[in-house]
């Protein structure tokens, strides 16, 4: 939904929080890794919105991400004001997965950094190591475009664009307050895609100094048992 459906008087929260944080690109090669075997857990008790799936690019999928990921998720909801919540678009991507989507885009798309590639001496494609997660702010459970709709790579996708004198109204200080949030619970944004946050990633560990938590998970868990969630200590 575009974010004219909130209030402008439901916006002060987003004008009190500090300017978006820096934003970081994939770094040139692979982070040392301290090889974490946190394991993969599907997101609950926030909305999902499989992206791709609507797209029709990708089957449907469990969403899921490194348990502390999910915990992170959590806070950084609880961190929203009422009204406020969060929608998962896109988390953990299988390699297979994630080289579906090089096809689909093209090599224009992994060359300009918006869908990284599998194979070569890059970074490890963030979203198969279970610390990159898509997603947005949402207003009465209806998901906003801020700026840009989802898996867009044009200027205006990128998380800065609207900081500039003039920027959009709305658009602004709703990545503002998305990114605080987020930031808050530890995530790091991306540079070219506003939606896209990291922790534990070699995109996290490029931004912080610290060793990357998270290599690739080529498969998923056995899916034993629907029935369990991750709640904050």
């Amino acid at each position: 939904m575009p974010p004219e459906i909130v209030p402008m008087n439901r916006l002060g929260w987003c004008e009190r929080v500090p300017p978006l944080p820096a934003a970081f690109g994939l770094p040139a090669a692979r982070q040392p890794c301290a090889g974490s075997e946190q394991p993969l857990v599907e997101v609950r008790n926030i909305d999902v919105l499989d992206a791709y799936e609507l797209l029709g690019i990708l089957p449907a999928r469990r969403m899921m991400v490194r348990s502390d990921v999910a915990k992170r998720l959590l806070l950084a909801e609880r961190l929203l004001p009422s009204g406020f919540g969060l929608v998962v678009l896109d988390a953990w991507r299988s390699p297979i997965e994630q080289q579906a989507l090089v096809c689909h885009y093209g090599t224009g798309a992994a060359d300009s950094g918006f869908v990284a590639p599998v194979s070569g001496d890059g970074c490890r494609p963030p979203h198969t190591t279970g610390g990159a997660v898509d997603l947005t702010l949402s207003w009465l459970d209806q998901p906003l475009a801020l700026g840009t709709d989802y898996d867009s790579f044009e200027a205006d996708a990128a998380t800065h664009e609207f900081e500039q004198h003039g920027a959009d109204l709305r658009v602004r200080p709703l990545r503002r307050g998305f990114a605080y949030a987020m930031s808050a619970a530890g995530f790091v944004p991306y540079e070219k895609e506003w939606r896209r946050w990291s922790h534990g990633d070699d995109v996290w560990a490029h931004a912080t100094g610290h060793l990357a938590l998270y290599d690739v998970v080529e498969h998923p868990p056995v899916n034993r048992s629907r029935g369990i969630g991750i709640a904050l200590d």
